[in-house]
This record gives structure tokens, sequence and C-alpha cells, in this order.
């Protein structure tokens, strides 16, 4: 039967999450052994992602990127990051993009919102060109 990443993740999250901190690292060292010893090292991008995923639900927490021209005030974001994220704790890394002019883009591992002067005339555009 074929795993998936999915599934592989599910199994070691399960193996990790329950054992003591001393001994996850031998436990992900035989997982990267077993990985390599059935050829699906290829499959390890995946299952770190799906890793991360199982992660956040459980930890209720979101890894969140915020781009911007200047670093934004953690009151600035605090209302818009808590209408975006009412039930997960959002673990905020910062980006200083000197192109990108006026607000802001903030994104996750699989969203993206455009809060940006560029994403507002792209969206105007499209509107008026339909």
């Amino acid at each position: 039967m074929k795993r998936s990443p999915k599934m592989i993740a599910e199994m070691l999250w399960n193996a990790v999450r329950d054992a003591k901190p001393a001994e996850r690292s031998a436990i992900y060292h035989e997982f990267l052994r077993i990985l390599n010893h059935r050829g699906e090292m290829k499959l390890l991008p995946k299952i770190l992602f799906q890793l991360e995923k199982l992660e956040e639900r459980e930890t209720k927490r979101v890894s969140v990127i915020v781009r911007s021209a200047h670093p934004v005030s953690h009151d600035a974001l605090q209302p818009i990051l808590a209408t975006l994220f009412p039930e997960q704790t959002p673990v905020v890394h910062q980006e200083t993009v000197p192109a990108l002019i006026g607000g802001m883009q903030i994104s996750t591992r699989d969203r993206r919102w455009d809060f940006s002067l560029h994403g507002a005339l792209r969206d105007l555009r499209k509107h008026l060109i339909r």
C-alpha cells in the first residue's frame, strides 16, 4: 500500500507528539533513515508541509508573513489579524519590501491577502475590464 505524505506526516506527528523531548531527535533520525531506505526522500517537502499544517491545527497557531514598505506596529496589525484569524494565534514574521507602496500583504502557508495600493489598483483594473 502506497502511503500519502499526509498519512506519513500524521504517523510521524503522533510519534513525536507523544515522545519526551529528549527522544524526539532519535525519532526524526530514524524517520529520515527509513524514508531514505525506501527511496521516498522526494516526499520530504510534502511531508513537512503536512506536518506544519498538523502542528498549526493542534496548537491553534498560524505562521503569518506581513510584507510592507516599513515595519507595521503591533497595535496596527492586531485588529486585522484578529479578524483574519479569530480562532488562532498568529505568529508574525515581518518583511520589509521597499517596492511595496501603501499598505501591506499578509500571507500564510496557503492563503494571501493584499491590502496594498498595488493590490487595490489591480483589483480595480480587473473589475473595470470585465
